[in-house]
């Protein structure tokens, strides 16, 4: 439940539960619901994982934090949750390992959580030629489409499969 907040940040997390709403993954934290509380204040209802977050486990100082086993687990898993991402549509725009769960620790369990700054790049059964970044470069026409994803080479959701494996390489 977000109490209180900034306009921005309440249509923040309604995105997020909006967006978490056309993901199903084993990789992904699982919606509930989202919706409003009887005060109006906006709630949103996630599977619970019991667990720790990666970052968390890097911070322990343990060295290595972990085996080469688990890292290259931790990264495929991710990957395949970034990817069914990317296939919906979006971009989650926070790969960050903070946002990596380890379900009860487990390295083989990793789960990728916080969708509050995920943006919708386009809607899935849209053919590729009318795929647009967001609303505001659908707003600017083709030009403000091809400026928003193709800017210096940057295609969304490929910077975000670069952290995986420099997340990798850090842990």
């Amino acid at each position: 439940v977000l109490r209180g907040g900034t306009k921005s940040g309440r249509l923040r997390f309604h995105r997020e539960g909006r967006v978490l709403a056309t993901l199903d993954h084993p990789g992904i934290v699982r919606y509930v619901a989202h919706g409003e509380t009887l005060a109006g204040d906006p709630a949103l209802v996630m599977e619970w994982v019991d667990g720790e977050d990666l970052a968390h486990r890097l911070r322990q100082g343990i060295t290595p934090a972990l085996p080469i086993e688990d890292v290259l687990s931790i990264v495929r898993q991710v990957a395949d949750a970034l990817a069914h991402v990317h296939r919906a549509g979006v971009v989650h725009r926070d790969v960050k390992p903070g946002n990596v769960v380890l379900e009860r620790g487990d390295p083989s369990r990793a789960k990728l959580v916080d969708f509050g700054l995920a943006r919708l790049m386009f809607h899935p059964d849209d053919p590729p030629e009318s795929r647009s970044m967001d609303e505001e470069a659908s707003a600017a026409g083709e030009q403000g489409r091809r400026l928003q994803g193709h800017l210096h080479g940057f295609v969304p959701g490929r910077s975000e499969d670069y952290l995986v494996g420099a997340a990798g390489g850090h842990i």
